[in-house]
């Protein structure tokens, strides 16, 4: 029964990529894959790429243990994180509401 599995890897006919260790652009079937602006991107030794989306973001130098991460944040993530907390907030609040309302 396990004897009639088709063991041959069926690619679909999609072509395959070539990533090349210098700067060139990606190919598939002749035509260049754009890479987007701000990216980018590290291919290491074993042939795997290090995409990083935002090589010019950098952090502090240093940072003591105790301080405010806050102010050296990115206002957007900030606030973003603090969206998130306040909706966690409020789903924790309303989960018990049943709870709170028996006693």
């Amino acid at each position: 029964m396990v004897d009639n599995i088709d063991k041959s890897l069926d690619l679909g006919g999609k072509p395959e990529l070539e990533i090349l260790k210098s700067e060139t652009e990606v190919e598939i079937d002749g035509q260049p894959i754009p890479t987007p602006e701000g990216v980018d991107i590290e291919i290491d030794e074993q042939g795997g790429a290090i995409l990083d989306f935002d090589p010019m973001k950098t952090l502090p130098d240093e940072v003591e243990f105790y301080s405010n991460l806050a102010e050296v944040m990115d206002e957007q993530e900030c606030n973003r994180l603090a969206d998130e907390l306040l909706a966690e907030l409020e789903n924790d609040k309303s989960s018990r509401k049943d709870w709170e309302d028996s006693y």
